[in-house]
């Protein structure tokens, strides 16, 4: 597993050189209701943006892959998303890897550390086989190296459903990441993606 971690952080810091994406933006956040949880504004949460032909990404999202960059296809869908017009679709291609990644990086974090957090996207799978498909965080200190990753997978075959992980940022962090993995094979539609603060740093007992 720390192999397998090491590659991705690796694969994270080295977005570019893989399938490259339009610049990302830090999110802030911002109050929802008076009572319930603030949301972290992320760029094109539900991929409604017009996709940019010249990349293989919806726009402000990174796509990874493990290695081969034609080994999944990343393609914004118009067919029965979750909300609004437009999903990200997940498919094979023609090269068989073991996991992608599709991501957007925080990089102001100074409301976030020590802030409990939840981040959910949904999730809509085909027939997926493997670890599964869900939203993942990678906290990163501010030289690179990774000094956490949260994750929770769906797999199987399944009608639109929120998946979620919660979590804890460090206070060291320098970044964070925040997106889905997708672990096997199979069609997954991803769509919503939502980072919201459970509980701020200055409310809770132990801020790590």
């Amino acid at each position: 597993m720390k192999v397998v971690l090491a590659l991705i952080s690796a694969a994270l810091f080295l977005l570019g050189c893989v399938t490259p994406g339009p610049q990302q933006v830090a999110g802030s956040p911002a109050p929802v209701t008076a009572a319930g949880p603030r949301q972290v504004t992320l760029a094109n949460p539900g991929f409604e943006a017009d996709p940019a032909p010249q990349y293989r990404c919806p726009p402000r999202w990174s796509c990874t892959v493990h290695n081969n960059p034609d080994a999944f296809r990343f393609t914004v869908d118009e067919t029965r998303p979750a909300a609004g017009k437009r999903s990200m679709k997940v498919e094979p291609g023609t090269h068989k890897e073991p996991w992608a990644l599709t991501m957007q990086v925080l990089q102001d974090l100074s409301a976030l550390h020590g802030a409990r957090v939840r981040l959910s996207i949904a999730v809509r799978l085909e027939g997926f086989e493997g670890k599964g498909v869900g939203p993942m965080a990678i906290a990163q200190y501010p030289h690179g190296s990774n000094m956490g990753h949260w994750q929770t997978q769906a797999t199987g075959t399944s009608d639109w459903k929120r998946v979620e992980v919660e979590f804890v940022v460090p206070k060291e962090a320098g970044l964070l990441e925040v997106g889905a993995i997708i672990e096997g094979s199979g069609k997954a539609w991803i769509d919503e993606a939502r980072l919201e603060v459970l509980e701020p740093a200055a409310s809770r007992k132990n801020p790590v």
